[in-house]
């Protein structure tokens, strides 16, 4: 399964904000400047902004939510919602990709 690339743009826009995952990522930041969908993202946010993880960094993993299709006994297709565990990484984590 391929994952679509994203752009800078799309990396920065979210459709859905979860007040929780904003708390555990801003408790786990070492920097108390930073902030949750502005200085915090996943690895892919990150590259798709060019930049990459400084070796060595740890992300703190939170739960986000995602749609799925699924069929229901009339056929007709659904979105169902399902948890899936990501590593977010703080500003201070990252560095410009070469």
């Amino acid at each position: 399964m391929s994952i679509q690339q994203m752009s800078a743009t799309e990396a920065l826009d979210f459709h859905h904000f979860s007040v929780h995952n904003a708390v555990q990522a801003q408790l786990a930041c070492p920097e108390a400047s930073c902030e949750a969908y502005r200085d915090i993202f996943t690895r892919r946010r990150w590259q798709a902004q060019g930049y990459a993880i400084r070796e060595g960094e740890e992300g703190t993993a939170i739960t986000t939510w995602i749609l799925t299709p699924s069929r229901e006994d009339d056929g007709d297709v659904k979105p169902l919602r399902r948890p899936k565990r990501v590593l977010v990484f703080c500003r201070h984590q990252v560095e410009r990709a070469h």
